[in-house]
């Protein structure tokens, strides 16, 4: 796993917490506003007049220059823009029944991240993965060197010396798909 990664996540979740003691979204399933979308997994919302950043749990959209990146963006849009929105106790994001993350992964929008299996939410969003790359859907309807994890994305952007397009490396999991983030055993 790479260290970025999970600085990443912590600073995603410590993030969260703050916002939750801060008063936006002091509770699961309270009502936010989505008021603008950033990119693929990334919107503000506003909680009784406050606009807050909130950045969806367990996946990574490709970034808004990369491949798919203003795909991501536009179908995000499509969902959540000036809705109503709930965050469950996971901090996953819901509208109405719909869960956002699980749906961004079903219509190829986003990867799995590498982070998602330390809290218990790998098999219903490796399953959703699994079923885009199976049918080439979203960003998995690119040529393979194009399709690369944000979190490498992002690696690489910082060290202009390497290859933009390095090829994830992938690895086989016990049901034998590959998700190509990095993760798997």
């Amino acid at each position: 796993m790479h260290k970025v990664n999970a600085r990443t996540v912590a600073v995603a979740l410590t993030l969260f917490f703050i916002l939750l003691q801060q008063g936006c979204c002091s509770a699961a399933g309270n009502k936010l506003i989505v008021k603008k979308v950033i990119d693929g997994d990334s919107f503000i919302v506003s909680d009784q007049g406050n606009e807050k950043t909130l950045n969806l749990t367990f996946i990574d959209a490709p970034e808004r220059e990369q491949p798919f990146g203003r795909e991501a963006k536009t179908f995000l849009e499509s969902i959540v823009l000036n809705k109503v929105i709930h965050l469950s106790e996971s901090g996953e994001v819901m509208v109405g029944e719909q869960n956002v993350n699980i749906t961004l992964l079903q219509a190829g929008m986003a990867w799995l991240s590498p982070q998602t299996q330390r809290y218990g939410q790998q098999f219903s969003f490796s399953e959703a993965q699994s079923d885009a790359m199976n049918n080439g859907k979203g960003l998995w309807s690119l040529a393979h060197e194009l399709r690369i994890p944000p979190w490498v994305w992002r690696e690489q952007s910082k060290h202009p010396s390497r290859p933009k397009h390095r090829r994830p490396v992938n690895r086989h999991i016990g049901n034998d798909h590959q998700t190509g983030n990095g993760n798997d055993r």
